[in-house]
């Protein structure tokens, strides 16, 4: 098993106040989930990512998809196309910790990339697919005029789920409505008229790398953001949620951007919730962990033990801060 501890990409110490705790993540052979550690005392926690690909039923769109590709080759498309979406992520957040983003130091970023991750022959595609959305971010960023507050922040819910916040900002938007304007003159004198006007809110926008719109399953995750922001941070309020990706553009830098502040389907969240704390009850308290060094002849059994997933987490962070202390 692994374990590591969660840093968010930036936080603003001034607009934010830093949750009490710290969330780790531990992968296990059953999957990846968070915890927090207090002296002992272990709590896990669902992804929302996984809860939701456990608990919604996969969409017609995406089986058929899965049959005329085929299991294997779909499951390694996806994983590509996951890789790229996370290589988009690191850029995004280095454009907006920096406030610029140098645009011929994307072919040496992606070849590092493709290395690390064994995506090389990808290395052109993804050269060409990351400068047309990063200038499609960044359209988005002017056009919205946004002021980032954390980025990629993973959040913990006392109803034990979890998730990695893309963008808490302030945006903004333009509103149409009636705000006291009337006609000067004509027959329509002195009637309300129906005008813009710009407002700056506090929102959430969660980034997807795919260009064709987005997942119904993406306004109940984007809604589980929000409550987690409200749950970490009660002092916020979160009035507008959006899912943004970059679109298949040629001349003009564009984007899709979907406000999901008033989905009918986030409402489905609090239902999922509950029977997320019944999946966290099927996590296997036992794992078996393997150390040390096989000798021929001698017994397997010498070399691994069932081991609980709390005390293993236990007996980490014991052994780490003995070598903190030592050092």
């Amino acid at each position: 098993m692994q374990i590591e501890p969660v840093i968010p990409q930036y936080f603003d110490e001034n607009a934010l106040r830093e949750p009490a705790y710290k969330l780790y993540r531990i992968y296990t052979p059953k999957g990846r989930f968070y915890y927090t550690y207090d002296d002992g005392d272990v709590s896990l926690y669902l992804g929302v990512t996984t809860m939701l690909s456990k608990l919604l039923p996969t969409g017609e769109g995406l089986i058929k998809w899965m049959c005329d590709l085929g299991y294997n080759e779909s499951k390694a498309y996806a994983a590509m196309r996951a890789a790229y979406g996370t290589l988009m992520h690191e850029e995004i957040g280095k454009f907006l910790i920096n406030k610029q983003y140098v645009l011929q130091d994307i072919p040496a970023t992606v070849e590092a990339y493709c290395a690390k991750t064994s995506y090389i022959q990808y290395k052109e595609e993804w050269i060409d697919d990351i400068t047309m959305d990063m200038l499609a971010f960044a359209q988005f960023c002017a056009d919205y005029s946004v002021i980032p507050l954390a980025i990629e922040i993973a959040l913990a819910h006392p109803d034990g789920y979890s998730g990695t916040v893309d963008l808490i900002c302030y945006m903004t938007i333009q509103e149409e409505g009636y705000w006291g304007e009337t006609y000067k003159s004509g027959e329509r004198k002195g009637e309300a008229k129906l005008t813009k006007r710009e407002r700056q809110v506090l929102a959430t926008v969660d980034f997807k790398s795919g260009r064709k719109g987005f997942h119904d399953n993406y306004e109940i995750q984007l809604e589980s953001y929000r409550k987690l922001i409200h749950e970490n941070f009660p002092d916020l309020f979160v009035e507008k949620i959006y899912n943004w990706s970059p679109k298949e553009w040629r001349t003009t830098p564009s984007y899709n951007l979907k406000d999901q502040s008033n989905s009918v389907d986030a409402q489905k969240f609090e239902m999922l919730v509950e029977l997320a704390k019944i999946e966290l009850l099927k996590v296997p308290s036992a794992y078996t962990h393997a150390e040390g060094t096989l000798v021929l002849g001698q017994e397997a059994g010498d070399v691994f033990r069932k081991e609980d997933v709390i005390e293993y987490i236990r007996r980490y962070h014991t052994e780490r801060n003995r070598e903190e202390v030592a050092l």
